[in-house]
């Protein structure tokens, strides 16, 4: 594989580790806002992303990886591309996947855990 399909990679990890950590920091707050006890909600939705975060990376190589080099290799030898073309192109594709699946588990995550810590409580 070229190096160009691997920087496609890497930013695809690093675009989906900083996306998941400011929509998590913004869903949290926000789920947080109206609770006798901000900081613990906080604390647990933080706390849930945390603990997802390994399970992320595996699911996003795994299926975001996946599905993400699949539909550009599809679309890329679709419309002619050259070998070298197609590496960058599938790469970027396996970026898009791994970005989305990332972002997606570690938010919902949190969500969940904010939500739960803040039901609990609540009694």
């Amino acid at each position: 594989m070229s190096a160009m399909f691997w920087v496609c990679v890497v930013l695809g990890y690093a675009a989906g580790g900083w996306a998941s950590y400011r929509l998590v920091r913004f869903v949290v707050r926000r789920i947080s806002a109206d609770s006798a006890h901000v900081m613990r909600v906080r604390q647990a939705g933080v706390a849930a992303a945390a603990v997802a975060s390994l399970p992320a990376l595996f699911f996003a190589t795994v299926l975001g990886g996946t599905l993400g080099g699949a539909v550009a290799d599809g679309v890329g030898s679709r419309f002619g591309f050259t070998q070298s073309a197609l590496h960058v192109f599938i790469g970027a594709g396996v970026g898009f996947g791994v970005f989305g699946v990332m972002v997606i588990t570690i938010v919902v995550t949190a969500i969940a855990g904010a939500v739960f810590m803040k039901v609990y409580l609540a009694r």
